[in-house]
């Protein structure tokens, strides 16, 4: 067999199928005014190879792979009617065409009408400021370029066209603010400019012996203004590195047009008063977050801007989130405490990696920059504030007062002194000022009490007065229920009387005397009465006694009562007839019944049927059998004490004949 000539034989047959092709957007008929997507579907028995866009017979554009999307720009074309065609090819050089599909170019020459909205002409802006433009078209509105001194610095590609600018990109002064609206057809116009001026309080100046921004005069707050803009793309840093040791920047300025870097330094005080030594301060750090990993921000402090002895404060770690999401310009804030020293400084060192805190890092694209500001003496010119805090105006008040004040100061409280009427009863010389007054030898009376206070600058600042209203008469307090000697049991209520020309203020209940008396409760208000749960006891003989207190804490004790406690009932048993025993026409019923506080009586039962009951001793009642059913019947008997315990004796089985 030949077998080299069958495998001629079967050599593949040459690929002649054209591709199928179609425009599936826009629609037949649809006219064009902007740019817009048109949209290929193509298909080939082998593989689409290309795919070309037509109009009126000439290229427009092609794809090589799916999916066949084309943005079509009307307004390089004449306004009227054209034909779209597409063509798709395989890699055998087959072509198919698409149907034709009539559109109409109407070309769009109106440009839109764009103004800012705000902020408003003449407006003064500081820190972040919201720019907003209204903006129109008889189309559409594509993009919204947003421009300084005719710089963009941000696009806005839809509505509402509202973007934020940070004002420290630029120096204190007047500026000029516009934009530039484009439509889907390439047609612009730009607003009529709005000046505003840019004023960031406190804004430091070059000092070109230290080298870095400074602010010279004391004041509430420091900031870099643009002083420390620029790095990699965004142009050169003026005055490079601002560091007052010399300390240079990394050379690697660049990642993906995101340059990492510190754009402004801000201390300040949310007081609004001025630098001094012993205040908290806030310092602000505004950066370029760029893609790198690990980024943070070492925050450094110096007492002496001129001998910098750096002190580090604490690191900012930037959020990993940032790094892919966020990319940009963001704040993060530090305080602390300023020492002594009149001219101090701090350093941020935006850093890379995680090396041990450095004032002066090696990392190639670390920043770091320093700001100096003025730090004064303060002088105290604020008097103290006090105000009494116990006891409460028109408050009664007796025996031993604690008189209390709360008194502050921007600096120190050094003394506050305690005064009834003009007459000083007591100071005391920290906090919590307090004192203790004794009032028990006064009659009922009315006294005004006052503090003042004074700092050490000599200020002082007397208290609003609070009115006290003396009374060292003793309430009158009785104990009502229960009765002396009583037997108690279960819960009880227990009730006390009171009365006071002021008032009762509360009534305790007690049982005990002295060390070992044991709190029940409290009543408030009259009937001063409430529940003594007394199974929580001992048994046996328990003393009672109320404590009455009026408005101005006198107390007076009631009478002390003696109650027995019993909540342990009788023990009874039958004795006859004998268990198992029979009755013919009747017979006697006996039972012994015992209790530590007497036996009230004694009840005999058949089953639950009730045969009699008896109240002395020895305890038995006659039970005539004439009219109960022969056969057998449970006996027992239920014995009561005096106090209403009951129990209930072991049944016995008898046989009635």
């Amino acid at each position: 067999m030949n077998l080299s000539s069958g495998r001629m034989a079967m050599a593949a047959a040459a690929d002649t199928t054209a591709p199928t092709v179609s425009i599936t957007s826009p629609a037949g008929g649809t006219t064009v005014t902007s740019t817009i997507q048109v949209q290929a579907s193509a298909a080939d028995d082998v593989a689409v190879t290309r795919v070309e866009l037509y109009l009126d017979g000439s290229l427009v554009d092609w794809f090589s792979m799916a999916p066949y999307t084309f943005y079509f720009q009307s307004w390089r074309y004449p306004t009227g009617p054209h034909v779209m065609t597409v063509k798709a090819f395989d890699a055998a050089g087959n072509v198919g065409t698409s149907a034709p599909l009539s559109i109409t170019v109407e070309r769009d020459t109106t440009p839109p009408v764009t103004s800012i909205a705000s902020p408003s002409q003449g407006a003064t802006v500081a820190g972040v400021v919201s720019i907003q433009a209204n903006v129109s078209d008889d189309h559409d509105v594509s993009s919204v370029d947003f421009l300084v001194d005719g710089v963009r610095f941000m696009t806005s590609r839809a509505a509402p066209h509202v973007v934020t600018w940070d004002s420290h990109t630029v120096a204190n002064g007047p500026h000029t603010l516009t934009t530039r609206a484009y439509d889907g057809a390439y047609n612009s116009a730009t607003s009529a400019p709005v000046s505003i001026l840019v004023a960031q309080p406190g804004g430091a100046q070059y000092d070109p012996v230290l080298r870095v921004p400074a602010c010279p005069s004391v004041s509430n707050v420091c900031d870099s203004t643009s002083l420390l803009q620029g790095r990699g793309f965004v142009g050169p840093e003026l005055h490079a590195p601002n560091t007052l040791d010399g300390c240079a920047d990394g050379t690697n300025t660049d990642e993906s047009n995101h340059t990492e870097q510190i754009h402004w330094l801000r201390v300040s005080r949310a007081d609004g008063r001025p630098f001094v030594a012993g205040r908290r301060v806030q310092v602000d750090i505004a950066v370029e977050v760029p893609a790198y990993s690990q980024m943070a921000i070492n925050l450094y402090t110096a007492s002496d801007a001129t001998a910098p002895v750096w002190t580090h404060l604490t690191t900012l770690n930037i959020d990993p989130l940032l790094y892919a999401d966020q990319r940009g310009f963001h704040v993060y804030s530090a305080e602390y405490v300023l020492p002594e020293g009149s001219l101090q400084a701090v350093r941020a060192n935006f850093w890379k990696g995680s090396p041990l805190p450095s004032p002066c890092s090696t990392d190639s694209i670390d920043d770091r920059d320093d700001l100096v500001f003025a730090v004064g003496q303060e002088v105290d010119q604020t008097p103290p504030t006090v105000s009494m805090t116990s006891p409460a105006n028109n408050a009664f008040a007796g025996g031993t007062v604690t008189v209390k004040a709360a008194a502050d100061d921007d600096f120190n409280v050094t003394q506050v002194e305690f005064y009834d009427g003009s007459t000083r009863i007591g100071l005391d010389a920290a906090k919590p000022f307090s004192m203790d007054w004794y009032i028990g030898n006064l009659g009922e009376s009315t006294h005004t009490l006052t503090a003042k206070a004074y700092d050490a600058a000599g200020h002082v600042t007397t208290s609003a007065p609070v009115t006290v209203l003396i009374d060292n008469s003793k309430p009158l307090a009785w104990f009502s229920s229960p009765m002396p000697d009583a037997l108690v049991r279960g819960t009880v209520q227990v009730t006390a009387g009171a009365s006071d020309a002021h008032g009762i203020k509360r009534v305790d209940f007690y049982t005990g005397q002295g060390i070992f008396a044991s709190l029940i409760g409290s009543a408030t208000s009259a009937p001063y009465t409430l529940s003594w749960n007394t199974l929580t006891e001992y048994e046996g003989r328990h003393v009672l006694h109320a404590m009455a207190y009026d408005p101005a804490g006198n107390a007076a004790q009631s009478e002390v009562i003696g109650v027995t406690v019993d909540n342990v009932p009788p023990a009874v048993a039958i004795t006859s007839p004998a268990n198992g025993g029979k009755v013919f026409l009747s017979a006697t019923l006996q039972a012994t019944a015992s209790d530590t506080n007497g036996v009230a009586q004694v009840a005999f039962y058949d089953g639950t049927k009730l045969i009699g009951t008896d109240t002395t001793a020895p305890y038995s009642v006659n039970w005539s059998t004439l009219l109960v059913p022969k056969g057998q019947h449970t006996l027992t008997a239920r014995a009561t004490d005096g106090v209403g315990n009951v129990s209930s004796s072991p049944g016995i089985v008898v046989t009635v004949q």
